[in-house]
């Protein structure tokens, strides 16, 4: 299982983390199970998962959902319009729209 730990280690690698200090909220849509969670460690995921998912030209604004995959983890956006597939198994970070 991937870890917040892990993660970031991995984005370290490819240059894809949030620069240090940069702050970037990304707004949870209030109906979803993460708007409940209140850990700094899901948030960060979270945000992270943003800042890749935009740092590639595509859109999210809210996070409908966001889970782990066998291969990374996999992100919705935007009230259910945007899903995203985040491959972290490789040297680099691949995005791809998934269902």
């Amino acid at each position: 299982m991937r870890t917040l730990l892990g993660l970031l280690f991995v984005l370290s690698l490819t240059g894809e983390t949030p620069a240090r200090g940069q702050s970037t909220i990304i707004p949870i849509e209030p109906h979803t199970p993460l708007a409940h969670r209140e850990d700094r460690a899901t948030a960060r995921l979270v945000n992270t998962l943003v800042v890749i998912v935009r740092g590639k030209g595509l859109p999210c604004n809210t996070v409908s959902a966001a889970g782990v995959t066998p291969a990374g983890f996999k992100l919705v956006c935007d009230h259910l319009r945007h899903a995203y597939d985040i491959d972290v198994s490789g040297k680099d970070t691949v995005v791809t729209k998934g269902n």
